[in-house]
């Protein structure tokens, strides 16, 4: 009977190397798994009951993410633990597709992305004053990704002919992520730039904090890297025979779509809590000084968080808030559902 190396044709070397690149990029994902429980909690922390829907969204990123990592850490540990007596067998059973949890964890991912995007889209729907012609296309792409990791599920040839082209499908649904995520970035960032100006935007650190965390850039350059990598793998005559190399930003790019929307939710629920507290400050300010008085406050409109001053009735012409060095804020959109 002839062993798993033979089988797939591969080096002692080469067979060492898919399993260690499994191994390793499993323990990545944990670690990064690691970083979006934080980004979690800290959204929680600033959370309030009108963003029950928002919470109800990350927290199903968190918890399908957090099952993701456990499956494949159950995964490991039959791979190297229960079958690890040899590299024959560890190869066999990686080989074999019996790893627990594998169509679970591809399906949750699936799941896991889509409500990402929705999030994304959302938020471009707030930024551009709810225009829905501009977030057409945004949907456009996410139901075209939806469709080709439900084709890639099926268990359909990943590796199909169509015509005189061969196409890889897992090439495919990466390069439809990253279009996804990027065309969302432009979109956003050119928003922002608009507002808030270029120069504004780039001479302070929340200013750029602000243009890195709502345009979800993170999410773009790691899907960018994910397919870079695995089209080089693939098409590359000079790239190793296993295609494994891939699995690392694979881990990263699964972990920071939980991580991308979480921390803009994360970032609206802060803002939020912000704009309360100063809201309250500047209305015990308002109405001191003597005589009549013109009372100024600043109202907050959590929706779009925009921030509108002005004078309400009454005689004479009082001291302003603004007036007594009170400085108004300019508030970027947040919006909530």
């Amino acid at each position: 009977m002839s062993s798993a190396l033979q089988q797939l044709g591969l080096s002692v070397a080469d067979a060492q190397y898919l399993l260690a690149t499994h191994l390793h990029s499993t323990i990545l994902f944990v670690f990064c798994h690691g970083i979006h429980t934080v980004v979690f909690f800290v959204a929680l922390y600033y959370a309030n009951r009108q963003q029950s829907i928002l919470i109800a969204i990350i927290t199903f990123l968190w918890c399908s993410q957090t099952v993701v990592v456990g499956l494949n850490w159950k995964a490991i540990d039959e791979c190297f633990i229960t079958h690890g007596l040899s590299l024959d067998m560890e190869l066999a059973f990686y080989q074999s597709g019996a790893m627990p949890g594998g169509i679970s964890s591809d399906i949750l991912h699936v799941v896991t992305v889509v409500f990402a995007d929705i999030i994304l889209i959302w938020r471009c729907w707030v930024w551009y004053g709810r225009n829905w012609i501009v977030v057409a296309a945004l949907a456009l792409c996410l139901v075209t990704e939806t469709i080709v990791s439900g084709f890639i599920l099926s268990g359909s040839n990943l590796y199909a002919s169509v015509g005189i082209f061969h196409v890889n499908w897992n090439l495919v649904s990466y390069a439809v992520a990253m279009l996804t995520n990027t065309f969302y970035t432009f979109l956003v960032l050119v928003r922002i730039l608009r507002i808030t100006g270029i120069r504004a935007s780039l001479a302070t650190y929340r200013g750029m904090t602000e243009l890195f965390v709502e345009s979800a850039a993170l999410y773009s350059v790691a899907y960018a890297v994910l397919l870079g990598i695995y089209a080089y793998e693939y098409y590359s005559p000079n790239a190793s025979p296993v295609i494994a190399m891939y699995h690392y930003p694979k881990a990263v790019a699964s972990s920071i779509t939980g991580i991308a929307p979480t921390l803009i939710v994360a970032c609206i629920m802060a803002n939020d809590s912000w704009a309360r507290a100063h809201v309250k400050s500047l209305r015990f300010e308002s109405g001191v000084g003597p005589g009549p008085q013109t009372q100024t406050r600043r109202t907050v409109d959590l929706e779009e968080n925009s921030s509108v001053w002005y004078n309400e009735p009454g005689s004479g012409s009082g001291d302003s808030i603004a007036s007594r060095g009170v400085r108004p804020r300019t508030l970027l959109p947040h919006g909530r559902f």
